[in-house]
């Protein structure tokens, strides 16, 4: 049987091209939540008892990208699998693909203090994930295609696609053709940037300073 776990955000779901009884769901899905400080945490639940991430289990308010097939005919899970170690959060796709089969999607990884357990070593259960670092997923093959560092000393929380009226190269693909937007806080600074991240090669194309 699959075990229970949390999703607060899909990533995105379509009918199975090879079955017309099934569903493909992606989501972002962790094993314990606090809702982000809104809830406490159930011991009972508890995964990851000093609150650092384990890459076998995870870790509370610590998502990952996880794979579902649901069989709406018997009612049942078919698959239900975690793609990939690497935690993250907060997920976009291109609004062109959206319910349908698609290749590529884009989330947020949580600063490596939080994934280490020194945050919750200073601040306990009111610990928080802040993100620093925007991931691309090839659905296709379970990978990461590539990775986005903030500039030092930012975080982010949720990342919007933006498609582009036209395809830039045969060999750019729907889910990708465009762009990620990504606004970004200076933490020790009064100032917030939006960064705005090509689709498909996952670089920065400029950033704007919001007043």
């Amino acid at each position: 049987a699959p075990s229970t776990g949390f999703a607060f955000h899909v990533v995105n779901c379509w009918d199975d091209p090879q079955n017309d009884d099934r569903i493909v769901l992606y989501t972002s899905r962790m094993p314990e939540t606090c809702a982000l400080g809104m809830a406490e945490s159930n011991a009972a639940l508890s995964t990851s008892a000093n609150g650092s991430y384990d890459a076998s289990v995870g870790c509370k308010d610590v998502g990952h990208l996880h794979r579902t097939v649901l069989d709406v005919k018997t009612r049942s899970v078919v698959e239900s699998v975690r793609v990939g170690d690497i935690p993250s959060d907060f997920p976009t796709i291109s609004p062109r693909v959206v319910g349908q089969p698609s290749r590529y999607a884009y989330s947020v990884v949580p600063q490596d203090s939080f994934l280490n357990g020194s945050d919750v070593a200073v601040h306990g259960d009111d610990a928080i994930p802040l993100f620093d670092k925007v991931i691309k997923h090839d659905l296709a093959s379970g990978t990461v295609a590539s990775t986005y560092k903030l500039p030092a000393g930012r975080v982010c929380g949720d990342i919007i696609f933006k498609s582009k009226s036209e395809c830039s190269s045969e060999s750019v693909d729907v889910s990708e053709n465009g762009y990620v937007l990504v606004l970004s806080h200076a933490v020790d600074a009064d100032a917030s940037f939006l960064e705005v991240v090509d689709g498909a090669t996952l670089q920065q194309v400029c950033e704007i300073e919001i007043p």
